[in-house]
């Protein structure tokens, strides 16, 4: 593949909570300007709350012409590329795929953090007294010394034959002792 034809990511700074219509208002210009096949993928790097809200991703086939249908969107729609500003005469830096991977785990983590908030058991902190509620250890009690909400587990120190042990538990088996 010659290197003009590598499809690559790009990092676009644009109006927060527009990134829908902006993408979809890409989409008809692509159509319009029959290239949308330089574009494979447009992406929402954010949520609903503002959390990196204001950053599309783009999977495509950068070019001078491209650059500038992304630039001559309305007034205030795109901003700009990630190390990039729209009279620079170069092309953007593209981002690795591992990046856009890294950012939207952690998106989907911030998402799941936020659905454990809402759960009966998401009181429970690290150094909080717990008591085990089902399983081999029922009745015991120990410390919390880590925590893990996204895979929604807990590592506990306890008393077990006279010994401090850790053991580790699904969280839903603990309850706090106040």
């Amino acid at each position: 593949m010659k290197e003009k034809e590598k499809f690559n990511w790009y990092i676009i700074s644009v109006r927060g909570g527009k990134e829908k219509i902006i993408i979809e208002k890409i989409i008809l210009e692509l159509k319009k300007k029959e290239i949308k096949d330089k574009v494979k993928k447009l992406i929402i790097l954010g949520n609903e709350k503002n959390f990196l809200g204001g950053y599309i991703a783009c999977f495509c086939q950068m070019d001078q012409e491209l650059l500038n249908i992304f630039y001559n969107m309305e007034k205030n729609m795109i901003y700009s590329f990630l190390n990039h500003k729209k009279n620079d005469i170069n092309l953007p830096n593209f981002v690795s795929s591992k990046s856009i991977e890294s950012i939207e785990n952690l998106i989907n983590f911030k998402e799941n953090q936020k659905k454990n908030e809402n759960l009966s058991f998401s009181s429970i902190r690290i150094n909080d007294l717990v008591r085990i509620n089902d399983g081999p250890f029922l009745n015991y009690e120990g410390k919390v010394i880590s925590l893990n909400l996204i895979k929604e587990k807990v590592k506990l120190d306890i008393d077990f034959a006279g010994r401090i042990t850790s053991i580790d538990l699904p969280l839903k088996n603990c309850e706090k002792v106040f």
